[in-house]
This record gives C-alpha cells, sequence and structure tokens, in this order.
C-alpha cells in the first residue's frame, strides 16, 4: 500500500518483473565498471574503496510512485553492504537523474542493443519488418560477444503474480467483498 493508503503501482506483475531485470543488469554493469576503473582509487575513512556513482535512466518508468521507488531503490543501495565492504569496497549513488532520450543521447544505446538482440533472435518477425536483417543482426551480436562488452542472459520469468503477491491479493479481495 502507498502511505495514502491506495494500492501501490509499482508492485503491478511488469513492474516487477521490470525492476528484477533492472536490478540484474545494474549488477553486471557495476560490476564492468569496477574492473575497467581499477587503479583510480578513492579510500574512505575506513579504508575501502569507494566507488562513487550517479544513476541516469530514461523516463520509461512510469508514474510517480514507481520513479520513486526506482530512485530509492539506487539511493539506499549503500547503505547496508557487508560483502562489498568484505571485498574493500563502499558504493555511494551521488544522484539519480531520469530524463529523455533527446536530453542524454547516450540513453539511445541500450535502444539499439536492444533492437540488434531482438531481431538477432526473432528469425522470421512477421508482417512488420525489423530495422535490420536477423543475419546481419546475428553478426552483430556475434561481435559484441566477442568483444567481451555484452552479456546475454537468455532464461524465462516463471515467477507469477500470484506467487508475488498472493497474500496481498487475498486481502484486496477479502476487503474489496465487505
Amino acid at each position: 500500500m502507498a502511505q495514502d493508503r491506495r494500492p501501490a503501482g509499482f508492485i503491478k506483475p511488469g513492474n516487477v518483473a521490470l525492476f528484477a531485470l533492472l536490478v540484474q543488469a545494474y549488477g553486471i554493469a557495476i560490476g564492468h565498471a569496477q574492473k575497467v576503473s581499477r587503479g583510480v582509487q578513492i579510500v574512505d575513512y575506513r579504508g575501502l574503496e569507494l566507488v562513487e556513482r550517479t544513476i541516469v535512466c530514461d523516463t520509461d518508468i512510469q508514474g510517480d510512485e514507481n520513479l520513486a521507488a526506482f530512485k530509492s531503490f539506487f539511493e539506499r543501495s549503500g547503505q547496508h553492504q557487508p560483502r562489498m565492504a568484505e571485498l574493500g569496497f563502499q558504493f555511494d549513488t551521488r544522484d539519480v537523474i531520469v530524463t529523455t532520450e533527446q536530453e542524454e543521447p547516450l540513453l539511445l544505446l541500450a535502444d539499439y542493443a536492444a533492437g540488434i538482440a531482438h531481431s538477432a533472435h526473432i528469425k522470421n518477425p512477421g508482417r512488420i519488418p525489423l530495422p535490420i536483417s536477423h543475419e546481419f543482426a546475428k553478426i552483430l551480436l556475434k561481435k559484441a560477444g566477442e568483444s567481451g562488452k555484452l552479456v546475454v542472459i537468455d532464461k524465462p520469468f516463471d515467477v507469477d503474480y500470484a506467487e508475488v503477491f498472493g497474500e496481498a491479493l487475498e486481502a484486496a479481495a477479502g476487503q474489496h467483498a465487505r
């Protein structure tokens, strides 16, 4: 429930799946960033290597409550990091910026990468042609994979809404029946 007692919009299945994918992508991105930035060391008062980050995301996340949940994930992610501290790191989020692709053109790279992956995995798209051919997309995907800078995770998201929110659904149904 939201603080104003309205149902929380961010717990819709699509948003749960989106946030789950963002967490996985974030883990990969932060690991890669840490790998390539070795040698740049700022140490905090505990001797931990301080890694500051600014998160930039496009406006695909709809609704104030969803944006607030997204931002709070990153704003709070640096508060409790015992495993990172064991490894010698402290991650701090400087800012979470939600902007448009027009204001930050680098955000388009994710759309381009998604389009290439989509075209590479769908041999026959049907009546609507994809922007690049299936074969060319496979070549691009292979080159990106060989570069070591691409991670493709191809697995089903097999958790349904009732498994995640079964108790909340039952409680809501009980309130609705009154």
